[in-house]
């Protein structure tokens, strides 16, 4: 398996995704450095349109998988193409195109964190539990079914990437993986503070701002040549889970 199997485990979809996040920062860059309406306006068409190309190409590969669940999967991609192009006739100016530029990466993100995590093994070998870095279990259970959900997806995620660095050497994507794993915890971290609102424990949210540090840090230091790869693992389990049973937990208990 080489390094870029290791998003979906389908390399042509995993393309996919790079080029479309590579383009969200293409056109961050550009707006940051040059801004120009009508240019961003043009950049933003070109990106729906590749998103939506890219839909196509994933539901024709998902259906030929067997993907039990691509209707539903097939919907979330209109939704969210439906919603763009709604959000992208309101832009009027640079403050409401950065804005617009924010709620773009979190909705790519969030529907690859949330939605594109469901097909993930068809194109995969399930990997036996005692394999797994961080098996899934009651105990990291908040009993909120969000939340859950949330954390379920990092854990896989960590998981992958675990068992991807355990066989490959190769920092460039190590670095990108990780990158991932913080832009997907900081999404996850905010959505956590909204639905706990008052409710958060104190020190909640300074450990979530910590933990993104640190986290931010360790990134760094992989990219620089610091760690061997098939050790980070030892790192994103505690860095998940003491956050989970020390905050998530006895905040949602507390919100019952």
């Amino acid at each position: 398996m080489s390094s870029k199997d290791l998003r979906s485990g389908n390399s042509f979809i995993d393309d996919n995704h790079k080029d479309l996040l590579d383009n969200i920062d293409f056109i961050a860059s550009s707006v940051r450095d040059s801004w120009d309406q009508r240019a961003f306006e043009s950049d933003v068409r070109c990106f729906i349109v590749d998103l939506e190309n890219h839909f196509s190409h994933e539901e024709v590969i998902l259906k030929a998988a067997g993907f039990s669940d691509l209707d539903i999967h097939s919907m979330k991609h209109r939704e969210l193409s439906l919603q763009l192009r709604m959000d992208s006739y309101y832009m009027q100016g640079l403050e409401d195109s950065i804005r617009f530029l924010g709620s773009l990466r979190t909705k790519i993100f969030s529907h690859e964190m949330f939605e594109d995590q469901n097909y993930w093994p068809l194109f995969e070998n399930e990997y036996p539990a005692e394999e797994l870095l961080i098996p899934w279990s009651a105990e990291l259970a908040t009993g909120d079914p969000e939340t859950d959900k949330h954390h379920r997806a990092l854990v896989n995620h960590i998981n992958r990437l675990h068992l991807q660095f355990r066989i490959s050497s190769d920092r460039h994507y190590a670095y990108r993986e990780l990158r991932h794993l913080y832009e997907y915890s900081k999404f996850h971290f905010s959505e956590e503070e909204h639905s706990l609102d008052n409710k958060l424990r104190p020190g909640h949210r300074a450990n979530h701002e910590f933990l993104l540090i640190d986290l931010s840090r360790v990134i760094d230091e992989v990219r620089s040549g610091k760690f061997q790869l098939v050790n980070i693992g030892d790192y994103l389990k505690y860095w998940l889970i003491n956050h989970i049973q020390t905050f998530d937990i006895p905040s949602f208990l507390q919100n019952d």
